[in-house]
């Protein structure tokens, strides 16, 4: 959905032990869980919701290692269909 896999960055630059951003993920999940909205009509979570709750808590855990994660659109301007719709060219 956001075009990388989550916490692509720790494998890469090892900033994070397994054990330790386990724990971190774990008490971020709790605290964002709670201000989750499940959307009218579905009874549960939808992927999209998933994903930024993930989203969330990999950019929480990121900026306290002072990683900077790529802005959304930033991401995606390889893709030749957002760079053509964006800019015309």
């Amino acid at each position: 959905m956001f075009g990388r896999k989550p916490f692509s960055w720790a494998v890469d630059t090892g900033l994070l032990d397994e054990a330790g951003s386990h724990e971190q993920f774990r008490a971020l999940f709790r605290i964002e869980y709670d201000r989750v909205v499940t959307h009218f009509g579905q009874g549960r979570l939808n992927p999209a919701t998933i994903a930024c709750l993930i989203a969330e808590i990999e950019r929480k855990i990121a900026s306290r290692h002072g990683v900077a994660l790529p802005v959304s659109s930033e991401r995606h301007l390889d893709n030749r269909f957002l760079q053509l719709v964006t800019t015309g060219t």
